[in-house]
């Protein structure tokens, strides 16, 4: 296990080195695609290592238990590109900035960022060596479960988890929790282990959690059957590793005094101090150069402080309350044929389709009303060539038909004449202007003293159930007095809203109501509306249709393109957004392939209308109309039914545009599924 985590501490040295040379302060957004390319090479290089050294180390402990050494083969843990990427962005570019918008210095800020870089490479190179040996076990006749040991210096979550004891192959539903920088790993157990799994810190910290001492008996102030909160274990477990008559002390002591004479340990510090000597050396001898060379510069860099004045006075003059710019959107790929490209092979198998119902008498000879009909649309819009041969096996097609169909496939994805050389023209002229936007953006940002205005997805309140999201709303929203505003949304909830919601799109203005008959139900539901006491995390299930890409077009199935090319755009709801009040990782109550975790300001007008809604148990919370939400992230829930996009509302007042020109995508620091 010790050798897994030296694996790590080579990616970690190697992930510094990436760091320090590959991100320029100056140019994060340039030079963060390289150095990404060079940290995902070496974590993916470590994971190998690390998985090798697992497999070794579990054929090692088969043996010493007394059976054969031959494991079985398993499937080798896959990274995960787009997570790996999300948290190499969050901790290398993204966390260096929001430490500058601190006031800290830059190498401070260099400092943390990379801090929290290195814990990233542990933590993705721990997993693979972790995942492996979880399969080996489930996998494995001789085994009967796995371990979490620690690294001898557990932090309070894994000082729980250890107190939870070993997992059985029994219980389907463990797996390995780790944070980032987590230094605990996975020991295999096997048939006649004496202890079942268990080992002396995970046996001292459940007595611990239990509040009992080796012999049962209830520790002092541990009252015999209470249940701790999480805050109260913190203190708890705290206190213990600083007492010298805890078994917990005693226990850790003993495992970190070997973990520090470890040769491997020895040799990461010396290494470490050698980095350290090296860089300390480098910075004196740049000192002494710009001593010399600092009468000579003085004449050069008054030059240059008057150039950088003028410069500055004319980005002022420039952009000084001026709207923020605007971004270029990015052409899209080269147009194909597509659908146009059916028109004679369904031309052909409608025909005969016709001419089989007239000639058996059948008056049904439209093929579109045709019970199979959905077989050609697959054919079309998907090009599946499984409907196509269905299709030829039911008669709908011959064999010269079919040919057709392949022949239709093939030239639906061929680009349109002249759309190639087209799209390379546009994607040059787009280069061009996002380099300016850049630019721009930036300059406008320091003329107007903005730095992020959004808050991000931390630090609202969440809830562990859906019953505890409930219970709170019922507490804190009040059902409205009986009279037009409250007979309005109960309208609302009925079978009202679908047109009702066409209207507000129609009139797209949440500072006006909409003409017509819409127009009195409109105010009085606005006027039943409450502000929101605190920020807090609603979710809504729709689907992809709801969201417009950076071009202005909607999609019912992206990609393409990719969900991902939401993050940091505006989405604006004009009629009233249904969400529902739901535990931090439940699913709405509505349902979709799009579950939207949404934060909630402080002062937003909402409307909590589960308790007297048509459809009760919906948990239904409203948002006001012509909602604005800026996206921070978009990933697939690890549950892989549905993709999870959060987002946060923009407030009122505040112009969306500038809000998404002056904002950094902050997704939470731990997804929600």
């Amino acid at each position: 296990m010790r050798k897994q985590v030296r694996d790590a501490v080579v990616v970690q040295a190697g992930l510094a080195v990436a760091f320090d040379k590959g991100l320029d302060p100056a140019n994060l957004d340039a030079s963060f695609p390289t150095y990404l390319r060079s940290a995902l090479a070496l974590v993916s290089a470590g994971r190998g290592l690390a998985l090798k050294t697992a497999t070794d180390y579990y054929g090692e402990a088969k043996a010493g238990s007394g059976f054969d050494a031959t494991i079985p083969a398993i499937e080798v843990p896959k990274i995960d590109i787009f997570r790996s990427t999300q948290a190499l962005l969050m901790t290398g570019p993204v966390a260096i900035r929001k430490q500058l918008s601190t006031g800290v210095g830059l190498q401070e800020a260099l400092n943390a960022a990379k801090k929290q870089t290195l814990a990233v490479g542990k933590r993705l190179t721990l997993e693979a060596p972790r995942q492996g040996l979880i399969q080996l076990v489930n996998k494995d006749k001789d085994a009967l479960g796995w371990s979490r040991v620690s690294d001898g210096q557990p932090c309070y979550f894994c000082a729980m988890l250890l107190s939870r004891g070993p997992a059985y192959k029994s219980e389907k539903t463990a797996r390995f929790k780790a944070h980032n920088g987590c230094g605990c790993s996975v020991r295999p157990f096997f048939k006649n282990d004496p202890h079942n799994g268990w080992t002396a810190d995970q046996e001292a910290l459940n007595r611990l959690w239990k509040g009992v001492d080796e012999d049962g008996n209830p520790l002092p102030g541990r009252p015999e059957g209470t249940s701790l909160t999480i805050n109260e274990w913190r203190q708890f477990y705290t206190a213990a590793v600083n007492d010298p008559e805890s078994p917990v002390f005693q226990t850790f002591t003993d495992k970190v005094a070997a973990h520090i004479a470890s040769p491997a340990v020895v040799a990461a510090r010396k290494a470490a101090h050698s980095a350290y000597e090296i860089q300390r050396q480098a910075q004196k001898e740049a000192e002494k150069a710009a001593r010399e060379a600092e009468t000579l510069a003085a004449q050069k860099a008054a030059e240059e402080e008057a150039k950088k004045a003028a410069a500055e006075a004319a980005k002022i003059k420039k952009w000084k309350g001026k709207p923020a710019p605007v971004k270029p959107v990015e052409p899209k790929p080269a147009t194909t044929l597509g659908p146009a490209a059916f028109d004679q092979f369904l031309e052909a198998a409608k025909k005969r389709f016709y001419d089989f119902a007239v000639k058996t008498g059948n008056p049904k000879n439209d093929l579109t009303l045709s019970l199979n009909w959905s077989l050609f649309q697959k054919v079309v819009n998907q090009h599946d060539k499984a409907a196509l041969t269905q299709l030829l096996s039911m008669n709908y097609l011959d064999d010269d038909l079919y040919k057709q169909g392949l022949a239709a496939i093939r030239k639906a994805d061929e680009p349109i004449p002249g759309a190639a050389e087209a799209y390379k023209k546009e994607l040059t002229s787009y280069r061009n202007r996002l380099t300016r936007y850049k630019r721009y953006i930036e300059e406008w940002r320091e003329v107007n003293g903005i730095t992020s205005t959004a808050k991000g997805m931390d630090g609202a309140l969440t809830f562990t159930s859906n019953h505890e999201a409930v219970s709170w709303a019922n507490q804190k929203f009040p059902e409205p007095a009986a009279g037009a505003g409250k007979d309005a949304l109960y309208k609302y909830t009925g079978g009202s809203y679908r047109a009702w919601n066409q209207a507000l799109r129609n009139h797209a203005n949440g500072d006006t109501l909409p003409p017509g008959s819409w127009k009195s139900p409109t105010r009085d539901a606005d006027g039943a509306f409450l502000e929101a006491p605190e920020d807090f995390i609603v979710t809504r299930g729709t689907g992809w249709d709801e969201f417009a890409t950076p071009d202005g077009k909607r999609s019912y199935s992206i990609p393409p393109p990719p969900p991902e090319d939401l993050i940091g755009t505006v989405q604006t709801q004009h009629g009233y957004t249904s969400t529902a009040m739901s535990g931090l990782s439940d699913n709405s109550s509505f349902g979709g392939a799009v579950q939207l975790k949404i934060r909630v300001p402080e002062g937003y007008p909402v409307a909590w209308v589960d308790p007297f809604s048509q459809y009760r148990g919906e948990r239904e919370m409203l948002l006001a109309r012509s909602t604005s939400l800026y996206i921070h992230n978009v990933y697939k829930s690890s549950r892989g039914r549905n993709y999870v996009v959060e987002a946060e509302v923009i407030p009122k007042g505040v112009d969306p545009a500038t809000f998404a020109a002056s904002a950094t995508p902050t997704p939470a620091s731990r997804p929600f599924q």
